[in-house]
């Protein structure tokens, strides 16, 4: 009788300079840039929360745990927070001072996420609910929402890689690219790579079209968003962990090649004209976010 042999699981190699995938991590890469563009959604797109809300749905193209107990009305506002990460739609519309009687329910594919938005939603006794669901299977019933905010991932629907903020103008898109040809050359597949008809508005258009909206409810702007930060050389290489693996992972050529990517980083972020050098010291990355709203 012979024995079933346990065939061991190989571990994915991680260069050993690759900062962990944490949602402070997230939030050091970010900034408040997904913050302000919801900001600007809030300001200029949406008309104030009321208890008479129609469904909007807002996109910004920048665990099971436990619940939070809320006593809901029938006059609310139930916004949808998707593809939440640390909850930076919340943040900013709790900035606003909603009415009472809204409720957020938050959601995003990774378990770090849900976590840190719910730390803050527990400290500021916001009325929201985080859970771990992807984008692509929500299962919430059809006019659930009387908002849905969609944040910085409706480029990466259809792929299996974390959700990357995917704007009009990325300061760091083309750099990300450059680097992973020249350390790993054209014939390895790249999953950061962006098609070029996504920094202009007819993608996102068209991404309402196709579900549904009517054109004359459509309305697509742009805001610039940026991103500050105290060293260019330690946000470079935090954004190569976050984005710069390939498609089956990372190779110990990568590791070699770290220090070269990061050089490349650097220099094309400097020599670009979406940085700039603060009176503070510190750097900022400038992007251009296109952020729609398609009304029912």
């Amino acid at each position: 009788m012979s024995e079933t042999q346990t065939v061991p699981v190989k571990e994915p190699f991680v260069p050993k300079q690759m900062m962990a995938k944490t949602a402070a991590l997230y939030k050091e890469l970010t900034g408040d840039s997904s913050t302000d563009a919801a900001k600007h959604a809030i300001t200029h797109l949406l008309s104030p929360f009321t208890a008479d809300a129609i469904s909007k749905n807002i996109s910004f193209l920048d665990i099971p745990t436990p619940k939070i107990h809320i006593k809901r009305s029938l006059n609310l506002n139930l916004v949808h927070d998707n593809g939440c990460i640390t909850g930076e739609v919340t943040k900013a519309i709790m900035e606003f001072h909603p009415p009472d009687g809204i409720i957020i329910q938050a959601t995003d594919r990774n378990q770090y996420m849900i976590d840190s938005c719910r730390d803050f939603a527990t400290a500021g006794n916001w009325p929201v609910e985080a859970t771990v669901m992807p984008a692509q299977s929500l299962t919430f019933p059809d006019n659930h929402f009387t908002h849905s905010f969609s944040n910085f991932f409706v480029s990466h629907l259809d792929e299996n890689h974390d959700p990357a903020a995917k704007q009009a103008a990325m300061a760091h898109g083309e750099p990300i690219e450059r680097a992973h040809l020249e350390t790993r050359g054209p014939g390895v597949p790249f999953p950061m790579a962006m098609p070029t008809h996504w920094y202009g508005k007819d993608a996102l258009r068209n991404f309402y079209l196709v579900g549904g909206f009517k054109e004359n409810n459509i309305n697509i702007t742009t805001c610039d968003v940026y991103i500050e930060a105290k060293n260019l050389r330690h946000l470079m290489s935090a954004t190569w962990s976050f984005l710069g693996a390939r498609a089956d992972g990372w190779d110990p050529e990568d590791e070699e090649n770290w220090d070269k990517a990061v050089d490349i980083l650097v220099e094309d972020i400097e020599a670009g004209p979406y940085y700039s050098k603060l009176p503070s010291g510190n750097i900022a990355l400038r992007m251009v976010a296109n952020v729609g709203l398609a009304t029912k």
